[in-house]
């Protein structure tokens, strides 16, 4: 186990941009001159390094947990675009949790551009409380294709709907601009869950 998994759940590691498995070299390049980063990054519970895609809309906010073992300050906010659509940009941010669900916004980082596909950062220095569920959000002014893991191998803790199966992620209607300071109305999700990132640098 990687000294850097005492900063966060154990689940939710397994996007650490610095390993060779699978799917998860096409996070590499940045960070040294190797071309390898220097600070693992981290996305939602998951037990697989595979990835899968959504299909993400405008208008749309889209809400993945995320789980903090430890008080610690994240450095960077990322999300990975597989294919360009129209979106030229999308907003990262962070929101608390209430009863399992998003609720107040907690940081709006800013936006990237999406119009080309890759790993888009955001630096930020957000303090976050070691116990506690996070939710990291995105909002495209346009439709683009986002890195996601599939549901097999997703860990939920939103639970399992008798309809849905394994509840993955939420999301809630928003048009674009500035992060509202409340989460909207909650839509729950299963299916593939879309996958963003927080780096910490120590």
């Amino acid at each position: 186990m990687a000294t850097a998994l005492g900063k966060v759940n154990s689940a939710t590691n397994i996007h650490d941009i610095t390993s060779t498995v699978g799917a998860i070299s096409n996070f590499r390049a940045k960070g040294t001159a190797g071309g390898v980063s220097d600070f693992p990054y981290y996305t939602s519970p998951c037990v697989n390094a595979g990835l899968g895609t959504i299909a993400a809309v405008v208008d749309t906010i889209y809400a993945m947990p995320f789980l903090v073992g430890e008080t610690i300050t994240a450095d960077r906010i990322a999300i990975d675009v597989n294919g360009i659509g129209t979106a030229t940009a999308a907003r990262l941010g962070i929101y608390n949790n209430g009863n399992r669900i998003p609720t107040t916004l907690l940081l709006d980082a800013g936006t990237v551009d999406v119009t080309l596909s890759g790993f888009k950062e955001i630096t930020i220095s957000q303090a976050l409380t070691g116990g506690k569920l996070y939710w990291l959000v995105f909002l495209q002014n346009g439709t683009s294709t986002i890195d996601a893991v599939g549901q097999p191998d997703q860990i939920s803790i939103l639970g399992i709907n008798s309809v849905l199966g394994k509840l993955s992620n939420y999301t809630g209607a928003q048009a674009y601009g500035a992060l509202p300071g409340s989460f909207p109305a909650v839509t729950a999700n299963a299916g593939n869950m879309p996958t963003m990132f927080l780096r910490f640098a120590s």
